[in-house]
């Protein structure tokens, strides 16, 4: 017997730290009643726990490099050997017919385009005093930033709006939460119409 429930949201939202991922994805969650919501974050802290130590860049947050390019390289990789792991929750809700909404750095786009999602979208902060407040918010009251390192991760921002673009993943602008969540909503309307 198959009791799937086709009507399953699967969302992904990407952006890099201080885009409000967690908050959007709690009033997603909220606003359509779905059930089921983790952070990239999460993941990589269980993935950690299954890898050699010779894999360091797993460990430290994405914006924490000595140079660009190996900002870009380090996130990168990182989020590739996520991409099991994230895939695999991905399945399980498919399988299991519920909803589930993935946010965090990692889902970078491109890297899940073979996965069948209800949506996958980008958060921007482009007001950079926001930004650097919103890094610092009440999903992360115990992360503390330098300068160089917030400055890392607007050069990551600026990497993953580029990959959107690339991949034709809709980017949303930070904005006043309600008019956030009726844009994406918006969005994932104009897929099941088409």
């Amino acid at each position: 017997m198959n009791n799937k429930n086709k009507n399953a949201k699967i969302i992904l939202i990407g952006g890099c730290s201080g885009t409000g991922k967690s908050t959007i994805s709690k009033g997603l969650s909220e606003r359509l009643n779905l059930i089921h919501r983790i952070g990239t974050g999460f993941v990589r802290e269980i993935v950690r726990q299954f890898i050699n130590n010779d894999k360091q860049y797993m460990f430290g947050y994405t914006f924490q490099a000595d140079s660009q390019e190996e900002l870009i390289n380090r996130f990168v990789r990182q989020s590739k050997e996520l991409v099991g792991a994230v895939k695999a929750c991905i399945e399980r809700a498919r399988a299991e017919g519920t909803s589930l909404i993935i946010e965090g750095a990692h889902i970078i786009p491109g890297l899940f385009n073979d996965c069948e999602v209800s949506l996958s979208i980008v958060l921007r902060n482009r007001d950079s005093e926001k930004h650097h407040d919103m890094i610092l918010g009440p999903t992360h009251f115990n992360r503390k930033i330098t300068n160089e390192e917030f400055s890392q991760n607007l050069i990551l921002q600026d990497y993953i709006c580029g990959e959107a673009k690339k991949h034709q993943v809709p980017i949303i602008d930070v904005a006043r939460k309600d008019l956030m969540l009726d844009k994406i909503c918006s969005l994932m309307d104009e897929k099941n119409d088409n």
